[in-house]
């Protein structure tokens, strides 16, 4: 629909945009689909949205958002609104289409005119008539005037034409922003390149200076914050920026920065800054109406009249110059014109009465290698007049601070912060477009993260300026994958009819523009993780499904690809039965890499398949594999949640080596749950009927491996000893090494506990060659542990920390949680010994932290016996109270776990001992010694302790039988540990009897054996009973050396249970001396 001269021009934009429909503006011109005439219109090929070519970005309420954004500014409220840009670069909003322009352009075509007809007759050039009638510049009612003249308009049509100059006047002031909108946003990071800047502002170095990067990258922010500093440094700015719809206009964007420039000044001050300026006037016409201006009549050869008009230029940004000069800011100059290079080369060239200087930015993923601004640069560096800075991406806590502080409040968790970080990458503009986004969507945490909006669409104008092939490799590059094999990539895309060249072609413009990246020579990677999301999210659901269906067929005819890729590809493609056996292949591969948590999901999807399917007889072998992976995470009730049904459905199938296998899992799963007596019931109660229905050798040595563990998780150790043997002789007849290492490792353990170190380190070093020859981390782990711990035990500190690291390092590769919690408190166990406190402070924390992460299991009570130990030592008695009283010692009589019970009751009979409250100590000693028929290991610290309970009682005899008893076993079975406090008890057993050789020989002993293992604090004790017998022989000074030595090892260590009383011991001989 036509407009009449009578009616102003008011039709208001529509805008829509999705993957099925074209962007369709409504337009007062016609009734055209705007979409169409200005470029931004798309076509379907093969399925998906293909981005037409013809003007890509040219939509512009479309840029107008994107543009609006990154500056700060927000988005336009509502579709109906069309964009101008003033000279500075601020978007106004308006809800008339260039009326002024479409009414210039009819009346001059009544007129019978041409545009250089009209701009002959108004003494305009042709290029600014271009630009008016396109609404890319705002007239002034002056123009207006003059533009009327030279047409010789009718009355109506004279006040019709200035009517609409003055309208666009009034609503380019309403709609200016007030403020730089991009202050909103932070600015973080970027040292070295405002360094490099640095120069600029001071007045030294190159007077050019261009940054350039890929879109978003902060070329623009870093322009601002720039030109900022120059200004407070005595700079005057003109700034510009050049837009795609009028990147070709000549001299854009100096002149729109000129005329800017000329706008802000005064009459007064246009008189002294025009002067010398005239052929101002041929660029730049509006200046006849703001000052008076001599008229060029005369006409000039070309090249005369452009050296003339670029000395006018110099000569005005030299006379409107600061205190240190002019400096020229000019934006996105990729859209620039030849003539605006050339101007700034002259700019460049010229001699330097006043500091000019110019700061640029282009997008570096937009020019091709041969550009005008290319030929600049290289021409202005040769004579070290520019510099060239590339923008590349924030580093890691640069984007992680710039996010951080845009969510400012807003609660949200750590791993979205991460997911943020890793989809923008050091983007600037992605960075801040996700965290607004999430920020505005803080309240629904449970919401997905969506591409925000307008990184989304700046992505698709990168997309839409590229070739059609270069499309349609994307988007097979995106369903492929994060890092994008070569080989796949052309064989997929041969596959849809692109020949080979073309498909190189299309990689290396992908290139080029920066969205993909060559990850190494035969793989590619997109740039960001949000690229790929945009360029799925527009691929049509048809052609995406036949996309992964190529992707996954390729996948299948090449060596080594991953199963779960395979899985997942076939799965997206709708084929589900074949994806459900690369899904168990995943799980199975992702377990052999101790990736325990991803093979749990693999093989829950394949059960809730199977479940789906109704394919339930099916699921038994999966359920068993899941409850595997899950006793590895220490999920010990979700993995007999798992195996019952599976044994259920064995037992039907009369499957005897599944009920076999289904049982031992069961097992294992209830020893972890610490569930010893229920679990050991279970197995028993279907051995012997296994047995005789002729289960397998493997499957018995399963069984039997199961029942070693559940007799050592409840301490039944002669049984754990004699089951461990007939696993391992099942275990040889299969020749099966993982099960021979764990039948070695069960048999050492027992010997162990059983107070048979000497005998159960052969069995250990024998199950860590094993588990080495299976290649069986697990095992490997399990055993170098026991072995540390035997170490321990036989006061070889030094070696049993060495064998902790390596075993703690195999348990952190295989990622179990309750093996690593066990082994960094026994580390931490060790280190107490060792006298390195804060060290093993620290690792008690940490292993509470494990098990707090995991819930209850059978290493749930051992982080609070450490920290009780070591807080009952310190004399922090509530502290002690808590961890070792109740959270580990009360806890472990409940569930009947003696060795935490025996670890525990010792240091709390010392602290009973040194309270003078022996009968307690006894009363809290005695249920816990050796079980009938039985010497074990754990006993040995607690004998000592007695004998030492039965001496402050007065019964001496006792306490030396007891004694005597207990250095006795602790010498054969080589625990050291217990020996050197034995020792000491015996010294004060024979102090007591006032056998004084016997005494010093003990103690002597007891020292020389903790200084060397080393034990500090045992050498403390003993160094205080030394004392003690030094004063009962009247040797005062070196009763004074020996309690002087053990509290200087208390105070280091900061001991306060024993440290009270030797300084109350020391401070009665130095008075006695």
């Amino acid at each position: 629909m036509g407009n009449s001269p009578g009616r102003a021009s008011s039709t208001l934009i529509s805008l829509w945009y999705s993957k099925d429909q074209a962007c369709i503006v409504s337009s007062p011109v016609s009734g055209k689909r705007r979409g169409e005439r200005d470029g931004c219109g798309g076509t379907h090929r093969n399925g998906r949205w293909r981005y037409r070519r013809a003007d890509p970005g040219n939509c512009h309420a479309h840029r107008a958002h994107i543009r609006c954004r990154r500056s700060g500014l927000g988005a336009l409220s509502g579709a109906p609104y069309r964009q101008a840009i003033d000279p500075e670069g601020t978007l106004v909003a308006m809800t008339h289409v260039s009326e002024f322009g479409v009414l210039l352009k009819r009346l001059r075509r009544t007129a019978d005119l041409s545009q250089e007809e009209l701009a002959a007759r108004a003494h305009y050039s042709v290029g600014y008539i271009g630009m008016l009638e396109r609404g890319t510049r705002l007239p002034l009612a002056a123009t207006a005037t003059l533009l009327a003249d030279a047409l010789a308009l009718t009355d109506a049509d004279r006040t019709l034409l200035i009517g609409a100059a003055r309208r666009h006047a009034r609503t380019s002031k309403m709609g200016a922003h007030p403020q730089d909108g991009s202050r909103h946003c932070p600015f973080i990071g970027r040292a070295r390149e405002l360094a490099q800047l640095d120069a600029l502002v001071a007045g030294y170095g190159p007077r050019l200076y261009m940054l350039a990067g890929e879109p978003g990258i902060g070329k623009t922010q870093l322009l601002r914050e720039t030109t900022a500093k120059a200004e407070a440094a005595g700079w005057y700015i003109v700034k510009g920026n050049c837009l795609r719809s009028t990147g070709q206009a000549p001299y854009a964007p100096l002149l729109d920065a000129l005329l800017a420039c000329v706008q802000t000044r005064s009459r007064e001050q246009l008189c002294t800054e025009l002067e010398g300026c005239g052929q101002l006037v041929r660029l730049l016409p509006e200046l006849a109406e703001l000052h008076p201006m001599p008229r060029v009549e005369w006409t000039l050869p070309p090249a005369q009249e452009r050296r003339l008009v670029f000395r006018a230029i110099r000569r005005f940004l030299a006379n409107v110059a600061g205190p240190s000069g002019t400096l020229l800011a000019l934006d996105d100059l990729q859209w620039a014109g030849a003539d605006t290079f050339d101007l700034l080369t002259s700019v460049m060239h010229a001699p330097e009465a006043v500091p000019l200087a110019v700061l640029g930015t282009y997008r570096d993923t937009d020019i091709e290698q041969v550009h005008h601004l290319h030929s600049m640069l290289v021409d202005l560096s040769r004579d070290g007049l520019a510099e060239r800075i590339q923008i590349g991406e924030l580093d890691q806590s640069e984007a992680r601070a710039l996010v951080m502080t845009l969510l400012g409040n807003a609660t949200v968790p750590p791993e979205t912060v991460e997911h943020i970080l890793e989809r923008a990458g050091g983007v600037p503009f992605f960075l801040v477009s996700c965290a607004l986004s999430l920020r505005s969507e803080s309240a629904q945490p449970g919401k997905p993260a969506e591409i925000p909006w307008d990184a989304a669409e700046s992505i698709r104008q990168r997309l839409a300026a590229l070739p059609a092939e270069t499309q349609e490799l994307l988007g097979v590059a995106a369903v492929i994958g994060q890092l994008i094999p070569r080989r796949r990539l052309v064989a997929i895309m041969q596959s849809l009819g692109w020949d080979e060249h073309e498909i190189v072609r299309a990689a290396d413009r992908a290139c080029k523009v920066r969205l993909l990246l060559e990850h190494s020579p035969a793989i590619y990677q997109f740039a960001h993780d949000l690229i790929r999301e945009v360029v799925i999210s527009d691929l049509g659901s048809a052609y995406s499904t036949m996309l992964h269906i190529r992707v996954a067929e390729s996948m299948e005819s090449e060596s080594g690809s991953q199963p779960g890729q395979l899985a997942y590809h076939f799965a997206q493609g709708g084929q589900v039965i074949r994806g459900r056996h690369y899904l168990q292949l995943a799980g199975d591969h992702a377990a052999s890499l101790h990736a325990y948590a991803e093979a749990e999901a693999y093989y829950r999807s394949v059960e809730e398949q199977l479940q789906a399917g109704g394919e339930d007889a099916d699921a038994a072998g999966v359920r068993e594999k899941l409850a595997r992976v899950l006793i590895r995470q220490a999920k010990y009730p979700q993995a007999v949640a798992e195996l019952e049904p599976a044994l259920v459905s064995y037992l039907q199938s009369s499957d005897l080596e599944g009920v076999g296998r289904a049982l031992a899992a069961l097992g294992d799963a209830y020893a972890g749950n610490c569930a010893t007596e229920e679990g050991l019931a279970r197995l028993q109660s279907y051995m012997d009927r296994l047995v005789a229905g002729g289960l397998s050798s493997d499957g018995q040595a399963r069984l039997y491996l199961t029942l070693t563990e559940l007799f050592h998780v409840g301490g039944r150790n002669t049984e754990q000893l004699a089951a461990a043997e007939q696993a391992a002789s099942f275990a040889r007849d299969t020749e099966d090494f993982h099960m021979m290492a764990e039948a070695q490792r069960q048999k050492g353990l027992a010997l162990l506990a059983l107070g048979l170190a000497d005998k159960a380190a052969p069995a250990l070093l024998a199950a860590i060659q094993l588990a080495e020859k299976a290649g069986d981390l697990w095992q490997l782990a399990h055993a170098v542990g026991a072995l540390a711990m035997t170490k321990r035990i036989q006061g070889a500190h030094r070696d049993a920390l060495h064998y902790f690291d390596r075993a703690l390092a195999l348990a952190l590769q295989i990622g179990q949680p309750t093996v690593i919690a066990y082994l960094t408190f026994l580390r931490g166990e060790l280190l107490y010994l060792m006298g390195e406190w804060e060290r093993a402070y620290a690792g008690f924390q940490s292993s509470a932290q494990i098990v707090d992460s995991i819930g209850s299991s059978w290493a749930s009570l051992y982080p609070p016996l450490g920290l009780g130990l070591l807080a009952l030592a310190e004399d922090d008695r509530e502290k002690s109270k808590r961890y070792l009283e109740h959270d580990a010692l009360e806890a472990a009589i409940q569930e009947g776990n003696l060795y935490v019970i025996r670890w525990a009751q010792p240091s709390l009979a010392e602290r009973d001992l040194l309270d003078g409250r022996p009968e307690v100590a006894l009363a809290r000693l005695e249920p816990w010694l050796d079980r009938p028929g039985q010497v074990e290991t754990d006993v040995d610290a607690i004998l000592g302790k007695v004998a030492w309970a039965h001496l402050e009682l007065g019964e001496t005899e006792r306490a030396k039988e007891v004694i005597t008893a207990a250095i006795d076993r602790s010498s054969k079975c080589g625990n050291a540990n217990a020996l050197v406090d034995c020792l000491r008890v015996q010294g004060l057993v024979a102090l007591r009897c006032q056998r004084y050789t016997a005494a010093e020989e003990a103690i002597s002993r007891a020292v020389s054996l903790g200084e060397r293992m080393p034990s500090p604090y045992d050498v403390a004790k003993a160094r205080y009973a030394y004392g003690l017998l030094c004063i009962a022989q009247g040797n005062e000074p070196a009763a004074l050396w020996q309690l002087q030595e053990a509290r200087d090892i208390c105070l280091r260590l900061g001991e306060g249970l024993f440290r009270k009383h030797i300084e109350r011991e020391l401070l009665c001989a130095q008075a006695n001396s």
